[in-house]
């Protein structure tokens, strides 16, 4: 549990749920950030970056990163607890007590686990990440209470430098886990070794996520991202900045936003924004429109608004989205300013 500690100060900086402080709604941009790089160094947080693969993402030090093969020409790359007592490569077939990311840029030809499962695109749930996915082929595996355990991440595009099925698997541990088999009527139960779902048998999964475990592995989520130069790494404050709302403002419908990004953050002089709770579950779009003139590297002033139905929690984020018409990950960037409700 120590480490799951020390990187409670980079949860807070990453995280809608975790994200508080009553210095907050008057602190600018510039001190936000700042506070967020003293809590970085203090928490010992550390980069990947991989040129082969065209991924970076930040990771608290007591994560492991394995670079391998799953199999002849399905390399991978693995992010998991030090003290976890694996055994990489992680693939996606693995004890339930372990958390770990596989990061797997050639794909990886074997059948997803069984039980509850859904698309990402019919969960109503949230998913931190900042790059366009294909939902409809992105699947969330479920506990029978509904809790999310894994997730595999499918591309619309899948990076450069990635070959065409491409993914990434997502696996959370789960505490007191228990696995029951039951036949096509679910009316019996049948051993684990006699279980046969392309029969049709059910299989569910009973038990607790680790959740210090998720709220990491969800922060590296957030951090990853794909590059094919140095520029697709910029720091997000040389490329957007937000005047208001202020960061863990208290907010109402409709919101009203502004700032100033660089031109190249909008499309035809527009990007979007999300609202989503401290689950990330989305509560509003909208957009905000440049000033001037948006062809341009410089900073443009942008304005716009969001309207939404005060949610049930209590914090949630504001997501500053790059616009990104190619839908190349490479494209894509995103700026979380958290807020009150």
């Amino acid at each position: 549990m120590r480490f799951f500690l020390m990187f409670f100060l980079i949860i807070s900086s990453v995280s809608c749920k975790e994200n508080g402080g009553d210095q907050g709604e008057n602190e600018s941009q510039g001190d936000k950030l700042q506070t967020e790089a003293n809590e970085i160094k203090a928490g010992e947080l550390q980069n990947y970056t991989s040129r082969e693969w065209g991924v970076s993402f930040d990771h608290p030090d007591y994560f492991q990163v394995y670079e391998g093969e799953l199999a002849p020409n399905s390399p991978v790359v693995n992010i998991f607890p030090v003290n976890e007592g694996v055994s990489p490569p992680l693939g996606i077939h693995e004890e339930a007590r372990h958390t770990y990311i596989a990061i797997i840029p050639h794909g990886y030809g074997v059948d997803g686990p069984a039980g509850k499962m859904k698309s990402i695109k019919d969960w109503d749930g949230g998913l931190p990440i900042n790059f366009n996915i294909d939902r409809e082929s992105s699947t969330v595996y479920l506990l029978e209470n509904e809790e999310p355990w894994g997730f595999l991440i499918n591309f619309q595009q899948p990076p450069e430098k990635w070959q065409e099925y491409g993914s990434i698997f997502v696996r959370l541990g789960v505490r007191d886990f228990k696995a029951v088999c039951e036949d096509k009527e679910q009316s019996n139960e049948i051993p684990m070794a006699s279980c046969d779902p392309m029969a049709g048998d059910v299989v569910k999964y009973y038990g607790e996520v680790m959740q210090e475990e998720r709220q990491a592995v969800y922060a590296i989520l957030r951090s990853l991202q794909f590059f094919t130069d140095s520029k697709n790494l910029e720091p997000l404050e040389d490329l957007i900045q937000v005047e208001f709302p202020g960061y863990n403002a208290q907010i109402t419908s409709p919101v009203k936003i502004g700032g100033q990004a660089k031109g190249y953050w909008f499309f035809e002089a527009v990007a979007p924004v999300e609202l989503v709770d401290e689950d990330h579950r989305l509560l509003g779009e909208g957009t905000v429109t440049a000033q001037g003139e948006w062809m341009t590297e410089d900073f443009v002033p942008f304005e716009g608004s969001l309207e939404f139905e005060k949610p049930s929690k209590e914090k949630g984020c504001l997501i500053f989205k790059r616009a990104n018409a190619s839908g190349k990950p490479e494209h894509d960037r995103a700026l979380y300013i958290p807020v009150k409700f």
